[in-house]
């Protein structure tokens, strides 16, 4: 048995609501009533056809979260290096006032 083939029995073992019989009451004539529509096992061993415009939109969405989640990072980074460059800054210039009130 080729691992689809037991894929699809146990799909239809799982999605069997009712367990009928036949006015014969022998063990054979027990069937599976499944809801879902019979599936052909020839076909089931090839992969289902790809739609190409529902993969370009996942794509496309996948890459759009990227690149807002990159440039919000960029963002939070910038602000970051702009606030760690004023207290440099305030930093330098209390230093060179102590200097310089050291020098008068």
């Amino acid at each position: 048995w080729s691992s689809s083939r037991i894929i699809c029995s146990q799909r239809a073992f799982i999605g069997a609501q009712h367990i009928t019989q036949t006015p014969n009451t022998s063990l054979s004539s027990f069937r599976l009533m499944s809801t879902s529509p019979d599936v052909d096992e020839s076909t089931t061993d090839s992969p289902p056809p790809l739609d190409k415009k529902l993969l370009a939109s996942i794509y496309n969405q996948q890459r759009s979260v990227y690149n807002n989640t990159v440039s919000t990072l960029r963002k939070q980074y910038f602000a970051e290096i702009q606030q760690q460059r004023e207290r440099e800054n305030r930093l330098q210039a209390l230093e060179e006032e102590k200097i310089k009130r050291a020098a008068l």
